[in-house]
């Protein structure tokens, strides 16, 4: 699938693949629940890449957008630390307060420790609010 994001051309110094075992920490990317019903001992790759450095914006977030793109349909989720190309939707239906209990937790402390909103963006504060009323604690 990435041999046919362009935008990686000459941009990309590296790509790494890295195996992870599967966890359980709500939050994560390689969270067990994402690997199948009845599968406790989940496998997941990750996939970093290192950009040249002098590259523009621009050209790092055409080739962040068609990457997510290119993998969208394996299933692919952002690690929350890394440049990533998600709206709040997709972020929601992955990691939002519905998803798990831990998920739900952890949106509702957002809110109360953060209230005014000064460590964190648009994008949290969207899927923060936008579930944790809805959320079973």
């Amino acid at each position: 699938a990435l041999a046919q994001v362009v935008e990686l051309d000459g941009l990309a110094a590296n790509c790494e693949v890295r195996p992870i075992a599967g966890d359980r920490c709500a939050l994560s990317p390689c969270n067990a629940r994402f690997g199948g019903e009845g599968s406790p001992r989940a496998m997941f790759a990750a996939l970093h890449f290192t950009m040249r450095m002098g590259e523009s914006g621009q050209q790092v977030a055409a080739a962040v957008r068609a990457v997510a793109a290119a993998l969208a349909p394996f299933g692919a989720r952002p690690h929350w630390g890394k440049l990533f190309n998600a709206d709040a939707k997709f972020v929601s239906s992955v990691y939002g307060p519905a998803q798990h209990p831990d998920c739900a937790a952890f949106w509702s402390a957002v809110l109360e420790w953060d209230p005014a909103a000064k460590f964190r963006n648009g994008l949290f504060d969207s899927v923060a609010r936008g579930g944790v009323a809805n959320a079973k604690l």
